[in-house]
């Protein structure tokens, strides 16, 4: 689930998801390092 939330400086995501931790941990902070640097280049 994503949940956006305007800022004054523009917009802060929350990504959340459950009960899955240990299985996609890795992938989901790969993904919001992602999300970040593309966010940070506009």
């Amino acid at each position: 689930m994503f949940t956006i939330k305007p800022t004054a400086g523009g917009a802060t995501v929350e990504w959340a998801m459950g009960g899955m931790d240990k299985a996609v941990g890795p992938d989901f902070e790969k993904g919001l390092a992602q999300m970040k640097a593309l966010a940070e280049k506009r």
